[in-house]
């Protein structure tokens, strides 16, 4: 057993082994050189807390400094805010009759010249636009 685990190199030295060679002390061998100082880590800790607590103080002073401080009532809102389109409709049925008559669609000879004049125009130099029947017999066509 002792030929298939290999010796230690000279310099070697055992982790656990105190300066002398006797077994280590916990608290006097607990630290080891390359391990962070303990007290940068607290400090670290503490300033974490400390910009932690300071974000969590600056967003409830933001939230709460937005708020407005006394209730907008709706006489106050409609004096102090514009609204730049028309009210909202009470009765939208009502409204499109009024306006329905105040402007009547074209009918009758109106309509058929305006239906005429856009055949007449056509679609000029570009193609129409494909149905979808046209467009699956293109893909079903080229395999896609």
């Amino acid at each position: 057993m002792n030929e298939m685990v290999p010796g230690l190199h000279e310099n070697t030295r055992p982790q656990r082994k105190g300066r002398d060679g006797a077994w280590a002390v916990a608290p006097r061998e607990a630290f080891e050189e390359r391990d962070a100082p303990p007290g940068w880590v607290g400090l670290g800790l503490a300033g974490l807390l400390a910009l932690l607590a300071l974000s969590v103080f600056a967003i409830v002073w933001f939230a709460g400094a937005e708020r407005p401080r006394a209730a907008l009532l709706a006489d106050a809102a409609r004096a102090r805010f514009r609204a730049a389109g028309p009210a909202l409709e009470v009765e939208p049925w009502v409204d499109r009759v009024t306006l329905e008559r105040a402007h009547p669609a074209p009918s009758g000879a109106a309509l058929s010249t305006a239906m005429n004049a856009i055949v007449a125009q056509g679609w000029g130099e570009s193609a129409p636009p494909s149905s979808r029947a046209e467009t699956a017999m293109g893909k079903a066509e080229t395999g896609q």
